[in-house]
């Protein structure tokens, strides 16, 4: 499953993520919706060092039972879900 930043909508056909490509890094992000289109059985969120902002705007939206916003590299490889 894989939910588009650009509509906050799930998308399964290839058709789909061929057009949905280009308006990915042209238009607005949607996180909101990206966030809450996330079935309840994601649990766990992992943002890409370096990170922390989106973690952050993530805990006002929903809640998880873990959340991780390593600072490096280093730091994603230590992290054991």
């Amino acid at each position: 499953m894989l939910i588009a930043n650009v509509d906050g909508q799930v998308h399964t056909s290839c058709d789909e993520w061929r057009t949905l490509l280009s308006r990915q890094l042209t238009s607005p992000v949607q996180f909101l919706d990206a966030t809450l289109a996330l079935p309840d059985s994601v649990t766990t969120t992992i943002e890409m060092p370096p990170a922390g902002t989106l973690t952050g705007l993530t805990k006002r939206i929903r809640t998880f039972d873990h959340q991780f916003a390593p600072a490096s590299v280093a730091e994603l490889r230590g992290i054991d879900v």
